[in-house]
């Protein structure tokens, strides 16, 4: 997975998710929060493992991660404490499907996890206040005023802010 640069025009436009960015020559407009949330199969639960209510007790189960070198894997460690990772993938949707095999919880993003039948929501991660991760629509400031640009940004902020209960987590 590579991250291309606006400020070097590698793409026009990018959508990104996580904290405001601070790339040079780049504005921003924040278009929704990102709620995540503890997801697994009821077949994780089927040998009688208690459902975990919060994040102090994913410590007595088994962990689907991001790899260690894996941005949002800073800190990961600190939320999950000595949770057991029995994988690790760079893959969100890697994350999803070994959830969905039973393999252990994920913590993933409420637009992908919410929407997937075979997984079962079992509390909210999401932190509160300023550290909140949003979905960012990215433009170099060059092309802000850029017609084409300006016509592709105003429809997919039309787009994604017709679904934002789904983005934000709010079934």
């Amino acid at each position: 997975l590579r991250t291309y640069s606006l400020a070097r025009r590698e793409a026009d436009v990018a959508i990104r998710p996580g904290l405001r960015p601070t790339e040079a020559d780049v504005v921003g407009r924040k278009l929704v929060a990102l709620r995540t949330a503890a997801y697994a199969s009821p077949t994780y639960f089927a040998d009688g493992r208690k459902r975990p209510r919060r994040l102090a007790d994913l410590r007595k189960h088994e962990m689907i991660a991001f790899g260690e070198g894996h941005r949002a894997s800073a800190g990961f460690r600190d939320r999950i404490g000595d949770a057991r990772i029995v994988l690790r993938t760079n893959s969100m949707t890697g994350q999803a499907i070994a959830a969905r095999a039973g393999l252990g919880i994920a913590l993933l993003p409420c637009f992908m996890g919410d929407h997937d039948p075979a997984l079962e929501r079992l509390f909210s991660t999401s932190r509160r206040g300023d550290d909140v991760a949003h979905l960012w629509l990215l433009i170099h400031a060059d092309l802000r005023q850029t017609a084409r640009v300006r016509a592709f940004v105003d429809f997919l902020t039309e787009a994604i802010q017709a679904d934002r209960a789904s983005w934000e987590g709010r079934r």
